[in-house]
């Protein structure tokens, strides 16, 4: 019986670093995240507006599916598929909890919408009328401070004066400690030893008029990469002019309140996803440009990539479309 427990507990010694390797391989989570092409989806199935003018063609933002906190069986399988990429997380995102990640693309998307919609009105040259409704927290460096500021928090003043533009938040810059109103109350922040406060905010604007109203859809929807089309998007719904010229257009960038347009992450899928329902015309940042063409390069496809700075240059494309094609 002894001879017959120790066979059994070295049987167990010996498949142990089997059974760990195992374990690491298949459940440990790895700070990678793997990205794959999604789809295209109408961006007046998310905002649109009221008896705004119908377009012959459509406009679509393109989405891609990712998985955060990928374990090494994930990332080797996905290696083998094509159109995937397995990257490494950028550190300061991989610190970040899921509620911290969902708060953090809420943020960004509640934003980028409200930028698209007032861009698209001055544009257009429709009315539109708004304020700057405090500061929204969209990451927080937490080896700089010392405090429970939290992502998605809305800071609507700093040591009692009331923020009135973005440029107000350099009043912390030289402060080793800072008081700020937010939406869950009062925040004390303390600066750690030799660094500044760490934190990235953006605009958050209330929209106190509009003609014509518009109305924004419930989604799921996070992040801000899908600016660029939903600002084209509105923009046509307001023109009588129909820039889709009966097109299927989709893209991708960020886009600020000036109409500036900015790199977005995913492109690669991006690409490879509106190739595949057969988009006709994909706008993508200047910033990605040099990796979407590599890919649309490969797939030898008839959609035509075109590369912008501004919500202008996509404007213009589209002008110069139609004078050619007519």
């Amino acid at each position: 019986m002894k001879q017959y427990i120790k066979e059994r507990i070295w049987i167990i010694l010996l498949l142990l670093p089997v059974y760990l390797l195992i374990f690491y391989i298949t459940i440990i989570r790895q700070d990678y995240e793997i990205l794959m092409p999604g789809d295209i989806t109408p961006v007046e199935e998310k905002v649109f507006i009221e008896n705004g003018y119908e377009q012959e063609g459509s406009i679509n933002s393109v989405f891609v599916y990712s998985l955060s906190k990928s374990t090494v069986f994930m990332n080797k399988f996905a290696e083998n598929l094509v159109g995937v990429d397995v990257r490494e997380m950028n550190p300061s995102y991989s610190l970040l909890t899921p509620d911290e990640i969902r708060n953090r693309g809420k943020v960004y998307y509640d934003t980028g919408m409200q930028y698209s919609i007032i861009h698209a009105y001055k544009s257009a040259g429709n009315l539109i009328e708004y304020d700057l409704d405090g500061l929204l927290v969209s990451y927080i460096f937490k080896d700089t401070i010392q405090g429970d500021l939290e992502i998605g928090d809305k800071i609507t003043a700093i040591n009692g004066y009331e923020i009135e533009k973005l440029e107000d938040i350099s009043l912390t810059f030289d402060l080793d400690e800072v008081t700020f109103t937010t939406s869950r109350g009062d925040v004390i922040l303390k600066r750690n030893e030799n660094s500044k406060f760490g934190f990235i905010i953006r605009s958050n604007f209330d929209i106190t008029k509009s003609e014509p109203n518009f109305e924004i859809e419930e989604t799921s929807t996070m992040g801000s990469s899908g600016g660029l089309l939903q600002t084209l998007s509105l923009f046509n719904q307001l023109t009588e002019f129909d820039y889709t010229y009966g097109l299927k257009i989709a893209g991708t960038g960020s886009i600020t309140d000036a109409g500036d347009v900015l790199e977005i992450g995913g492109v690669r899928q991006k690409v490879l996803a509106a190739d595949r329902k057969n988009v006709d015309i994909f706008f993508v940042p200047s910033e990605n440009y040099e990796v979407a063409k590599e890919v649309w390069n490969k797939i030898k496809t008839d959609m035509k990539l075109v590369k912008v700075d501004t919500f202008i240059d996509a404007i213009n494309y589209l002008i110069e479309y139609g004078d050619e094609n007519a």
